[in-house]
């Protein structure tokens, strides 16, 4: 089972023993005005050079960097296969860890 991320168009490393969970929702009928989008928990991407050169400075707060807490283009796929075609936003950076 292969999982590519793709972020602004850009293939980003992942662990590849991390679970990747997406929640789906199907419409409630009686309520179509609670209807929500596909999400997905939390991920933590390791701090590799790719995905330094992808982020930008991240782990430094004072960094040049687009994704402090903005969404960026995120595209999930599993084995060629698209699953999620959303957003992704960093909120947090920690121990060799995006």
């Amino acid at each position: 089972m292969a999982i590519n991320l793709l972020i602004n168009g850009q293939l980003a490393d992942i662990d590849p023993d991390q679970t990747f969970a997406i929640t789906y929702q199907s419409a409630d009928l009686s309520d179509l005005g609670s209807r929500t989008a596909p999400y997905s928990t939390t991920w933590a991407l390791p701090m590799s050079l790719n995905n330094c050169k992808l982020f930008g400075q991240i782990q430094d707060a004072n960094g040049n960097t687009t994704f402090g807490n903005t969404q960026q283009r995120c595209l999930v796929y599993k084995d060629n296969t698209l699953l999620l075609d959303g957003y992704i936003v960093v909120t947090d950076t920690d121990k060799g860890f995006i």
